[in-house]
């Protein structure tokens, strides 16, 4: 018989077939997370509301069908948990914002999604202000702390989702990534965040931030379960096994030589062993990081604005210093601007077409190292700077984040693989092959971590 602490790092695969072959039940299991997030939260702050009644309902019902002898969907009994930027219907979309909306009317696309899946929905995740603001801001809720450490950032701005996962309160979460706001977060944390190929996921329901470069993000603590969610929310068909790939090594010293070495010696091991499994690997020019954080920064700041133009005009008191800043900053991107950026976009996605018609993925650094101290400006500033993160929400291109391994703090250490357009399953499939092999993700912070480092 399970205790409560051995569901916490199930993987959702694992839990799935023991949900289907009747192991435990999905009250059980739903019972349990709950206990743990209750016992957690007050130290981590992933989470800003529950949903246990609806959760219970809902895991009554998967269980019965199960007793029924009907057949079961993808994600029976699975708990899952969103970012709070997407709504579901009678909760409020924070933001995590003082601006806070009112209840939802509707539930989001995606949600809807999984739920009909058989997918459980628990609660909201914590995130940065309107995707955009900074944990180090005087927020409406306490900004969720990485449980590796809890003096550093987990990354932004689906950090509640990150964090939520790394401590095993839950097997699967939905991040937005509008410019690496899954894939900062999973470098940071240890896991695997899959930003999709541009409008591969309906952003119908999602508070949105620059409306051409969002896009929901899946998120979990291995690349299997990552495919699992992803194939929830978009039907396609994963588990195709590894694929011969030629895999593109961009120069990260030509890229930017500041890049750790630590977080370089991990990727080195990690293309080595994509190698091993037959990837054919080769060095790729990409030297377009500058020019992606330019177009990027004009497309996002001018859209950004204009959503939020009328609240700033208003309630400008009511934002978080940074949030504020980062907006009105979008004031400065005019019309004439905009466009230009909207035409340095499609010259770029050729540009990254033309290298991916070289290889079929491209490997490259996510971050510049680990999760920095919170209280080192200089780091955490580093820490922020999606230079490699930016570039393919601007193209739309497919990325994903998983780790390479730890350094010498014990903190996790990452890297991205992109993808062709439409190519995900691609990108999934490589990293289970990979984490076959190389098992980081089977490694967690310890519970301690909550008291010790508080």
């Amino acid at each position: 018989m399970l205790r409560r602490g051995d569901y916490a790092y199930m993987s959702a695969t694992t839990a799935r077939a023991a949900l289907v072959r009747g192991a435990f039940s999905a009250v059980d299991y739903v019972c349990a997370l709950l206990e743990r997030i209750q016992q957690a939260n007050d130290h981590l702050h992933a989470f800003v509301s529950l949903s246990p009644e609806s959760a219970l309902r809902s895991a009554q019902r998967a269980d019965r069908r199960r007793a029924a002898g009907f057949s079961l969907p993808p994600l029976h009994g699975l708990p899952f948990a969103v970012k709070d930027l997407i709504d579901v219907r009678g909760t409020r979309t924070s933001a995590h914002s003082r601006l806070s909306a009112k209840a939802a009317s509707k539930t989001a696309a995606a949600v809807l999604r999984l739920q009909r899946k058989g997918g459980i929905y628990l609660g909201k995740l914590a995130l940065e202000e309107f995707g955009i603001g900074s944990p180090l801001d005087d927020l409406a809720w306490p900004s969720p702390k990485n449980p590796w450490d809890r003096s550093r950032t987990p990354g932004g701005s689906s950090s509640g989702s990150a964090v939520a996962l790394a401590a095993g309160l839950v097997p699967l979460a939905l991040g937005t990534d509008t410019g690496g706001s899954v894939r900062a977060p999973a470098a940071y944390c240890g896991l695997v965040a899959l930003k999709p190929t541009d409008k591969r996921v309906s952003m119908r329901g999602v508070v949105p931030l620059a409306p051409t470069l969002d896009t929901i993000g899946p998120m979990a603590r291995s690349a299997a379960d990552c495919a699992l969610l992803f194939s929830g929310l978009t039907g396609s068909k994963l588990g195709g096994g590894f694929k011969a790939s030629k895999i593109g090594v961009v120069d990260i010293g030509a890229a930017d030589p500041s890049v750790d070495t630590d977080v370089v010696d991990a990727m080195a091991a990690a293309v080595k062993a994509l190698e091993s499994l037959g990837a054919r690997i080769g060095e790729a020019d990409f030297p377009h990081f500058d020019l992606s954080r330019e177009i990027g920064g004009a497309i996002l700041g001018h859209e950004a604005y204009a959503i939020h133009r009328e609240r700033l005009t208003r309630d400008a008191h009511l934002y978080g210093d940074t949030c504020r800043r980062r907006l009105e900053a979008g004031a400065k991107v005019g019309t004439d601007a905009y466009a230009e950026a909207l035409k340095g976009r499609e010259q770029l996605r050729t540009q990254v077409d033309q290298l991916l018609g070289k290889f079929d993925v491209l490997a490259m650094p996510v971050t510049f190292g680990a999760a920095a101290l919170l209280d080192d400006p200089r780091e955490f500033s580093r820490s922020s700077n999606g230079s490699f993160r930016l570039a393919f929400n601007v193209t739309g291109h497919p990325a994903i984040v998983f780790c390479t391994g730890f350094n010498a703090d014990g903190l996790p250490l990452s890297m991205q693989l992109v993808g062709r357009h439409g190519e995900d399953e691609r990108l999934l499939d490589l990293v289970i092959a990979y984490q076959q092999i190389r098992t980081w993700h089977e490694m967690h912070p310890p519970d301690l971590i909550w008291e010790e480092r508080g």
